[in-house]
């Protein structure tokens, strides 16, 4: 198992998934690119690659902090964007069960067995650590209740809090 995987190969391979506009997703993709190519990143750099106006980028920008996939920082010297919300979702998890985040991944009903697993993983472990294993079983298509409980005891072995997680 990988401590990392390309966030814009899961970007584009979630698109379909209908949780993000068009332009939404060029702009994630565009923040994700110029952070990692170490380019000026703000609103008016942003605007020109993605070849929009600042009214715009803006709109696009809010949308994306609403549904809780960016935040934006302002320190003394630029603006920071971060749009780790997209992969761990912290505000859906609020709305929805595990049950329901399960199922929706797995386009099917959990057999009573893998509810029964669900309902032991919410008593061991943190249940947004539970959403990132699915994410990460998700991202490498294992999606099965033994990948995503070996992630889970590997995480719990090596001894990662969600912190932890979170920072790789």
């Amino acid at each position: 198992m990988q401590p990392w995987f390309d966030r814009r190969n899961w970007l584009l391979s979630h698109m379909q998934d209908g949780w993000v506009t068009t332009e939404e997703m060029m702009a994630l993709l565009m923040i994700d690119y110029m952070k990692e190519c170490e380019e000026e990143l703000g609103i008016d750099p942003l605007a020109k690659r993605m070849n929009t106006d600042r009214k715009t980028t803006e709109s696009i920008l809010s949308s994306l902090q609403q549904k809780g996939y960016l935040t934006i920082e302002l320190t003394k010297k630029r603006l920071i964007f971060n749009i780790e919300g997209i992969f761990f979702q912290e505000k859906k998890t609020d709305q929805l069960s595990l049950e329901t985040t399960f199922e929706t991944e797995f386009g099917r009903v959990l057999s009573d067995s893998e509810r029964q697993q669900l309902i032991e993983w919410e008593n061991e472990y943190d249940a947004e650590m539970v959403l990132y294993a699915l994410r990460e079983a998700a991202i490498y298509r294992k999606m099965n209740f033994k990948y995503i409980g070996a992630i889970l005891k590997d995480w719990v072995t090596s001894g990662y809090t969600m912190e932890d997680l979170l920072k790789r």
